[in-house]
């Protein structure tokens, strides 16, 4: 039995819950991106780069994106809090849970209670750029753009800065079948250094049988060498990559490193954020 899909319209309304919260906090100036862009009718953004634009367009420093991603029976929130000018994270909250109407309306509670108690932003280190994920397994094909934002926004949760993933991949955009397009590390450096970045995340993933191997390697842009690697094992279903993601990301960010939400709010109001795009993705 297949699993029923998260609602379009629950999910438009949590957003606008999320956007109320944010505005009666007190502490944050809103502006409307999805009704202050020079584009009427555009569709809602579904990337990050497409939620800078029209935050640019709307003349905001900082634009709050967000969109909720389901792989059948497992669903992902991600949230990304952009300055606008360098197009740099901020800060971010990614959360993983079984897709129902309740685990919903939890994620997206907890979400909005995150950003509000979020502290200062990190210090600026290394720029990383999560190229696209390469393999040749049909079936997943239509998650792996979302796999790249998921674990470029994990990596932003545990403190790196990282470039938007949709603006990684943009020299790929019209492409047939991107996520075979660049298999090669020369064409992954070439993506990371496009972007502006200063090290560069690849991701494989192959199938041998019903299981599904993912492999990755951060490399340093300035020697085109490795820095580290990770790799997981599982299942092939959407989900099972999913998982393997939150693996490779705990190995990328070291297990070691600080839980990034103890923080106390800082003190100075923040700039002002554009409301959270409706970034709901239930293909």
């Amino acid at each position: 039995m297949d699993t029923p899909r998260v609602q379009r319209t629950q999910v438009e309304e949590l957003s606008r819950k999320l956007a109320d919260r944010v505005r009666q906090s007190g502490s944050f100036s809103i502006a409307n991106i999805a009704t202050s862009t020079k584009t009427e009718g555009a569709p809602p953004c579904f990337t990050e780069a497409c939620a800078i634009n029209a935050a640019q367009q709307a003349g905001v420093r900082s634009v709050l994106y967000s969109r909720l991603v389901q792989y059948a029976e497992a669903c992902v929130l991600l949230g990304v809090l952009y300055d606008v000018e360098s197009q740099r994270n901020d800060w971010a909250f990614s959360h993983s849970f079984p897709c129902e109407a309740a685990g919903v309306d939890n994620a997206v509670n907890e979400f909005g209670a995150a950003f509000l108690a979020r502290g200062q932003p990190t210090a600026r280190g290394p720029v990383y750029a999560v190229t696209p994920i390469q393999h040749d397994i049909a079936d997943i094909a239509y998650a792996s753009e979302s796999w790249a934002e998921y674990l470029g926004t994990m990596l932003a949760a545990g403190g790196k800065t990282v470039v938007p993933a949709a603006n990684v991949a943009q020299p790929l955009a019209g492409k047939k079948e991107p996520y075979k397009n660049c298999p090669e590390k020369k064409c992954a450096l070439e993506l990371g250094l496009t972007a502006g970045a200063q090290q560069a995340v690849t991701i494989k993933i192959t199938r041998k049988k019903p299981m599904c191997t993912v492999t990755a390697a951060v490399y340093d842009l300035g020697t085109k060498a490795t820095s580290v690697s990770a790799s997981a094992k599982g299942g092939c279903a959407a989900a099972d990559i999913a998982d393997a993601m939150r693996t490779i990301a705990a190995t990328l960010i070291g297990e070691a490193a600080p839980a990034a939400a103890a923080a106390p709010p800082a003190a100075a109001a923040p700039p002002a954020a554009a409301a959270p795009a409706a970034g709901d993705d239930l293909k």
